[in-house]
């Protein structure tokens, strides 16, 4: 029998039972669909992932035919040691040509070495086709612009040797970014890329720019040249001790390299030589000495053969000796042969014999022929003057003792000058009209002076303190016909050696007169010598202008130009004096110009001038200057515009003076024993100066016992400066006895010099020794291109032909030098070394590269010379790059190149996500309904 629970009871049941009925049935779909949904989502997160992988754009119609881009190597590694390049060449672009025609193909040519250029196209196959086979009338005209920024060079015929200057590098990689451009158009087909090289480059490593080729789709394919076949004789390395004794045993060491081609017939006989020329005390000597390689030896991977050779030298009288070698290859009758390279077949060397004291002596090219007659190459027992352009005297410093500069001013030499000084070297500075033009007084203290500024402030003496106002100066050229041809031409020739030497605080114009007064045809604003010299090409394009002559006319007109708070002006005057209608109120004439405060000088001019005329322009107590027929006219005009800046007269005689500093008495005492004082005085011209802080007076002048020779220390080393003019008759005075013993004074410090620090081009990488062990250990090497005297418009008629180092050149590259090995034991910071700049491989053997060298807080030191070794493919620096591994084909299977995801992988990558997500949802919905289900139970 059955028992009913109460009515309670059953009713909480009852509701309990229909929850459990309810929830399941309400989650069932959820539930049911959640693996499904996270199994499409999984799957369609494969399927986007596999989708969004670059792939060929299958069925993309390209509006562009293909490009077969073709570079071809013109370096002289590949061109110059092959005969029949040229035929090669023509022949490989023949078969490009008929291989792109038959795919209908469009073609690119470039060319490259060291600069890069654009042969043809893109453009039709067919048509390049017809140039190489001579039926345009040329071989080839340039294409279109490159897409890449490169080097313009000119336009040379590929069958006549291609690059025929610029051949010693091979810039691949610039190659490749110009054949880019045009390979990557996506309007184009898939194309391919040809290289005729023998697989080396310099400069930028191209494997990169190759390897991104290829991961874009296109066809690479090498065609190396034949063997190499021309013979080349390189002189890698020549070398002598730095310091023998005289008349001891010398022998030079020699580096040499031997490209010998197999394909030398039998009978052909060629031995390697060195001509070589000994310069120095004693006379020249010259050889010719056979340096066959050593038997056994045989050639290294690049095909060249690799010895060092022993060259024995005559023993030398002291003094610095100079050995220039050039390998040359001699045939069976000992005639020369031919060589693929000429860059790589010279060299040089020094080496000090004895204890002679060597002495660099620079001067303009104007004077130097008589001073170099006066002085000789040996003025004194054991001394050696080596008379040599200011341009080529950095180099010398590592050699010589002291330097000694005829009428060169501190700006004209080069800053490296000071480092010299403060190792202990000497320098001797006379004054003369060129040396004005940049000799002036140091302004200020910097912190670091500049290096420029630095051989200012070594100098003992400094121009007089009243000389710094500014001015113009004026040169009023009458213009009538009786100017033209030679008188002006010696005119311009003089202003163009005058502005360089004027001082900074001059501005110079030159103006013409005939009826009335001419514009300014020409004018110098200061500023450095060199800014001076660029401004000089207006002068060259100006011309007489001829007509009448009304000579008082144009000098008042030439009054009333000025302006209230003018500056003051000297007004040279060259005329003849022959004026119509004839000059009247002259008197007049002058008092306009002195209100104008314009100094007048007056120079008569041709073989009959109107002496009384010309009086008539003069104040009581001037006088005419003869200036005659111009030839000196060169030497007046620096007088006149100097005549501020110096003294003359036949009444200055040279005193010594009073000093207790041991060397400045024992140096007066040993000039004084051998001096004449009628070769020393009266002084005819010596320039205004005053003593720098701490220089010692030599000597002096008997009016108003102004300096005429100082001396002054700097660091190790001693400066002197005479004030006295070259002009004045000082090349017998210096060749006398009282030049001696100034050079053994200044040459003191020499003996201890410490070594200066010197930076070399070791091939692959750049190495400073002697560096100060206080520098930090990271330095930043620049190295520029020294900037010519003579460079750009400043070049004029008979401006003396020299060029010098400048201070401000070009920029070529940047290098980082950090300890290494090679210092002293005990601190490694006196070596420095950083990778070679690429851009070392560009510059020509034997230039000289200015370096300055700055650390984190600024500039280190004064400016060093690096020497470059020269282009790159003939000092050994060309290095191979990764060829494609499939061998070269004609006709490749055009293969498709432009790469992209799939369009729907974005939509089937977000269908995965939403799936994931809902499949995710509905599993944690689920898992929540089960759990209340439970918990209702068990309450």
């Amino acid at each position: 029998m059955s028992v009913d629970p109460p009515p309670s009871t059953r009713s909480g049941a009852v509701v309990r039972a229909a929850r459990r009925r309810r929830r399941p049935a309400a989650l069932a779909a959820p539930i049911a669909l959640a693996p499904i949904a996270l199994a499409l989502g999984a799957l369609a997160c494969a399927l986007a992932a596999s989708l969004a992988r670059p792939r060929p754009v299958v069925g993309a119609v390209p509006t562009a035919p293909a490009l077969r881009a073709v570079l071809v190597d013109g370096s002289g590694s590949v061109r110059r040691t092959r005969r029949g390049w040229a035929r090669w060449v023509l022949g490989c672009l023949r078969s490009e040509c008929d291989g792109a025609a038959r795919l209908g193909e469009e073609l690119l040519v470039v060319e490259y070495a060291r600069d890069v250029r654009v042969v043809f196209g893109p453009g039709d196959p067919a048509a390049f086709r017809g140039r190489l086979d001579g039926r345009a009338g040329v071989l080839y005209e340039p294409g279109p612009a490159p897409v890449a920024p490169v080097a313009p060079v000119p336009q040379v015929a590929l069958a006549a040797g291609g690059f025929v200057a610029g051949d010693g590098a091979s810039h691949l990689a610039r190659a490749v970014q110009v054949a880019a451009g045009p390979l990557l158009d996506p309007r184009r087909a898939p194309g391919r890329v040809l290289i005729l090289s023998d697989g080396t480059a310099t400069g930028t490593d191209p494997a990169p720019a190759l390897a991104e080729l290829v991961a874009r789709g296109l066809g690479l394919a090498w065609v190396p040249p034949s063997p190499e076949n021309r013979a080349d004789l390189a002189l890698e390395g020549l070398s002598l001790p730095d310091r023998v004794a005289a008349g001891a045993p010398l022998a030079a060491r020699v580096d040499l390299a031997w490209l010998r081609p197999t394909s030398e017939g039998p009978g052909v006989r060629s031995t390697p030589a060195l001509e070589l020329e000994l310069l120095g005390p004693g006379g020249p000597h010259r050889a010719t000495l056979e340096v066959a390689p050593p038997p056994g030896a045989a050639p290294g991977a690049d095909g060249r053969l690799r010895w060092t050779a022993r060259v024995p030298l005559p023993p030398r009288r002291a003094g610095l000796h100079r050995l220039s070698a050039r390998a040359v290859l001699v045939g069976g009758e000992g005639t020369p042969r031919g060589d693929a390279v000429g860059e790589n077949d010279r060299a040089s060397a020094a080496v000090r014999v004895g204890e002679a004291l060597v002495v660099a002596a620079l001067a303009p090219e104007n004077l130097r022929p008589e001073l170099q007659a006066a002085l000789g190459e040996a003025p004194f027992e054991g001394v050696q003057l080596l008379w040599t352009p200011p341009a080529a005297l950095a180099p010398l410093l590592e050699r010589v003792d002291l330097v000694v500069s005829f009428d060169v001013g501190p700006g004209d030499l080069p800053p490296a000058l000071h480092g010299f000084l403060e190792g202990g070297g000497g320098w001797l500075a006379c004054a003369g009209w060129s040396f004005f033009g940049s000799w002036t007084r140091p302004e200020g203290v910097a912190d670091p002076p500049p290096p420029e500024a630095l051989l200012h402030w070594d100098l003992p003496l400094w121009p007089a303190r009243e000389l710094g106002e500014e001015r113009d100066v004026i040169l009023l050229v009458d213009g009538s016909g009786s100017m033209e041809g030679q008188p002006f031409e010696r005119v311009r020739r003089a202003l163009f050696q005058l502005v360089p030497a004027a001082t900074p605080s001059d501005h110079l114009e030159l103006r013409f007169f005939t009826e009335s007064l001419g514009a300014v045809e020409y004018a110098s604003s200061g500023g450095s010598r060199s800014e001076r010299r660029a401004g000089l090409a207006p002068l060259l394009e100006t011309r007489v202008p001829r007509g009448g002559t009304d000579i008082a006319y144009s000098l008042r007109a030439l009054g009333e130009t000025r302006g209230e708070g003018s500056r003051p002006g000297l007004v040279l005057l060259l005329t003849d004096g022959r004026s119509t209608p004839p000059g009247t109120g002259l008197s007049a004439v002058r008092a306009a110009l002195v209100e104008a405060r314009l100094d007048l000088r007056v120079l008569a001019v041709g073989p009959r001038p109107d002496r009384a005329f010309l009086g008539g322009l003069l104040l009581p107590g001037e006088s005419l200057v003869e200036a005659g027929d111009l030839s000196d006219l060169t030497r007046l005009l620096s007088l006149e515009v100097n005549r501020r800046r110096v003294r003359r007269g036949g009444e200055y005689w040279a005193l010594p003076g009073s000093i207790a500093d041991p060397l400045a008495r024992d140096l007066l005492a040993a000039q004084g024993a051998g001096l004449d004082p009628v070769r020393w005085g009266p002084l005819a011209t010596y320039a205004r100066a005053e003593l720098a802080p701490g220089a010692l007076p030599l000597w002096r002048s008997s009016h108003q016992g102004e300096p005429l020779l100082a001396l002054t220390r700097v660091g190790l080393g001693a400066v002197a400066c005479a004030a006295a003019h070259p002009g004045a008759d000082w090349a017998p005075t210096l060749a006398g006895p009282a030049l001696e013993p100034l050079l053994r004074a200044l040459s003191t410090g020499a003996r201890e010099r410490l070594p200066a620090p010197r930076l070399e081009d070791r091939g692959d990488r750049l190495v400073l020794t002697g560096a100060d062990p206080s520098w930090p250990a990271l330095l930043v090497a620049h190295l520029r291109r020294p900037r010519p005297w003579g460079e750009g418009p400043d070049t004029g008629p008979d401006t003396g032909g020299d060029t010098g180092p400048g201070t401000g050149g070009e920029e070529l590259a940047t290098a980082v030098l950090v300890p290494g090995p090679g210092g002293t034991d005990l601190d490694p910071r006196s070596s420095r070394q950083g990778p070679r700049p690429g851009a070392l491989g560009e510059v020509a053997a034997g230039t000289q590269l200015q370096v300055g060298l700055e650390g984190p807080a600024g500039p280190l030191g004064p400016p060093l010379v690096l020497v470059a070794r020269g282009p790159a493919e003939w000092a050994g620096e060309a290095f191979p790059v990764e060829r494609h591994p499939s061998p070269p084909s004609a006709d490749p299977a055009p293969v498709p190149w432009a790469r992209a995801p799939h369009p729907l992988a974005p939509g089937v990558l977000g269908l995965g996500v939403a799936l994931l997500f809902l499949g995710g949802t509905a599993a944690i919905l689920g898992g929540l309904g089960g759990q209340g289900s439970t918990g209702s139970d068990r309450r």
